[in-house]
């Protein structure tokens, strides 16, 4: 297990039962306004700076995203994280070793879990580019977040103890997960179409980590939710050494009432399937 300094750890909000954080976080995006016209997103990154903790954010947030910088500035303060500005241009891509095509620590340690959890063949690698390949569905991560809270209580539960790298990569105080598995009918957020073509859903949970996931014909496409929650009472669910990983994604959701914006944090890997793996099945049934 890693070691987290306490003075992170009593920072960051744990949830002992996936339940409660899965109605947690969709109750309070229940409050939002979820239409994609009122979404803000904005690429953030935490690290170090002087030897202090800090979420380095675009320079130009205060006049493109003034909610975003207001949202922020209520995290920082909960989280006691000092907001810098940073001028590169920051990509979501996971950078990857060319030269050995290695994957970063916490898209290697998803990808060795992902063969523990019943997918068949050799480690998925990392799409590139990475992003949604066109033909696969794209769902939006507030409806799976939805999704997983319905069959939360009617999917069936096994409980994982993963291998001592992916532990040491995505647990904090675990050495086990929770996952569930099932097929459902989801809407495509591109085309607002319900194909009757069911999709194979799979979430991961401990009390520090948390992350859903879809199959589409060619990826396997798991977002990582690292913090959130209403402007008036944000939360961080990973630590500062997890959070500080590699870059994240910021997503604001505007509230036409006042003190009733909210925001996810999450981190997306999008990993190409072969043909076996994408013909096979993610089921609580198989795994080991």
């Amino acid at each position: 297990m890693q070691q987290t300094n306490p003075a992170e750890t009593a920072k960051t909000t744990r949830y002992q039962n996936p339940s409660d954080w899965l109605n947690h976080v969709t109750g309070f995006l229940a409050g939002a306004n979820n239409d994609c016209l009122t979404r803000l997103r904005t690429t953030l990154q935490c690290k170090h700076v002087g030897g202090e903790p800090s979420l380095l954010v675009p320079p130009d947030l205060a006049q493109d995203q003034p909610e975003t910088l207001e949202y922020l500035n209520s995290f920082a303060a909960v989280t006691a994280l000092t907001l810098i500005e940073d001028r590169r241009r920051l990509a979501l891509a996971p950078i990857v070793e060319k030269r050995r095509n290695d994957l970063p620590d916490m898209a290697m340690a998803f990808s060795m879990l992902l063969q523990q959890t019943g997918l068949p063949g050799s480690l998925p690698t990392l799409s590139s580019p990475h992003t949604l390949d066109q033909t696969s569905r794209k769902i939006d991560i507030t409806q799976l977040l939805r999704a997983a809270n319905h069959i939360d209580s009617q999917s069936r539960k096994v409980v994982v103890v993963p291998k001592a790298f992916v532990r040491e990569r995505l647990l904090e105080h675990e050495d086990s997960l929770s996952v569930r598995a099932c097929k459902l009918t989801l809407t495509d957020s591109r085309t607002k179409d319900e194909e009757n073509l069911p999709v194979s859903f799979v979430q991961y949970h401990s009390s520090d980590f948390h992350a859903i996931g879809y199959k589409t014909e060619t990826q396997f496409i798991v977002s990582v939710y690292l913090a959130g929650g209403p402007i008036v009472k944000p939360e961080t669910w990973s630590s500062f050494e997890t959070l500080s990983q590699s870059p994240f994604q910021c997503q604001i959701f505007a509230s036409p009432y006042p003190r009733q914006s909210c925001a996810l944090f999450y981190r997306t890997f999008y990993f190409d399937l072969n043909t076996v793996q994408a013909d096979s099945e993610i089921e609580t049934s198989k795994i080991a």
